[in-house]
This record gives structure tokens, C-alpha cells and sequence, in this order.
């Protein structure tokens, strides 16, 4: 397994910039949606693969464990020790952020192995492919139309495309 992929790299771009981060924390407070997911379907979008609800379910499968297990529990971690005033804690909070991170990685990692990148062959419409794979995994979340949009991930992912 590759965790260095361009999905990763991707990943790294596109939630650096402004605005993606506080949508992607809002979804996923909103729908416990794996944010992991949001960039698989954004990365596959702006290559011009529309992934079908069967794909969508597909990848939400294949890391659903790890991220149950290993990804959340770390996230919930690292909340309940900002809480803590202690140097200690703080120290702690900053080995289990990174571990988070590292857990993310590991998590899209698995993303890539299970897609195997885009296929060959020229792309499709990219915007249109990036929105509803976005759409796609709103849907799987079950969310409805008043479920918070992501236009900023939208645009970062496709200036990165």
C-alpha cells in the first residue's frame, strides 16, 4: 500500500485552503461524514471519473473499520485532551494529532488501493464528475437538501485538478 499517492498529495492542497476546513469539520459534525471520502470523491471528480452509489458504498466499506476504530477514536482523543490544562496534556494532544493524521493517511491509502487511480482514457467533464460524486456521497450519508455545501472544496479541487 502507497500512503504517498496523488490523492494524498491532492488531500494536502486542496484542505490547506481557505474555507475547506471549516466545511469539512461542519459535515462531518453534521453527518459523520468521513471526510476522508469527501477527498476520494473530489480527487476522482476533478480526474473526470464519476463514481457511481455503488462506488461510493464500495470505498465507504473498505475503510469503514479503520475508520471506526483507529480514526475516531484518535480524533475523539485528541477533543477531550484540548480540555485539559495541563503542559503535559498539551504535549500529548500534539503526539495524538499527528497520530491522527497519520491514521488519515493510512485510511486514504486504503482509498487508492481500493480505486487503483483514475483509468485510462481521456477525462471526463470534470466539474460535472466532481459534483456529483460530491452529491453522490451526500447521498450516501443520507443527506438532504439542506445539508451544508462544500463550494470551497469544490473550487480548491478544481484548481488543483
Amino acid at each position: 500500500m502507497q500512503d504517498e499517492n496523488p490523492s494524498w498529495t491532492f488531500s494536502l492542497f486542496v484542505y490547506a485552503e481557505p474555507g475547506v476546513q471549516e466545511e469539512r469539520l461542519a459535515l462531518q459534525e453534521r453527518l459523520a461524514l468521513d471526510a476522508n471520502l469527501l477527498l476520494l470523491c473530489a480527487y476522482a471528480g476533478v480526474q473526470g471519473v464519476t463514481l457511481s452509489e455503488n462506488d461510493v458504498a464500495a470505498a465507504a466499506g473498505a475503510v469503514a473499520a479503520w475508520h471506526g476504530d483507529i480514526v475516531r477514536p484518535l480524533r475523539a482523543v485528541r477533543r477531550a485532551l484540548k480540555s485539559v490544562p495541563r503542559d503535559d496534556a498539551a504535549a500529548l494532544r500534539t503526539e495524538v494529532k499527528a497520530a491522527e493524521l497519520k491514521a488519515e493517511q493510512i485510511e486514504q491509502a486504503v482509498l487508492w488501493a481500493w480505486w487503483g487511480g483514475p483509468p485510462a482514457g481521456p477525462a471526463g467533464d470534470r466539474p460535472a464528475a466532481l459534483s456529483a460524486n460530491v452529491r453522490r456521497l451526500l447521498g450516501h450519508y443520507r443527506a438532504d437538501d439542506t445539508a451544508p455545501g462544500v463550494p470551497n472544496l469544490l473550487r480548491a479541487a478544481l484548481r488543483h485538478a
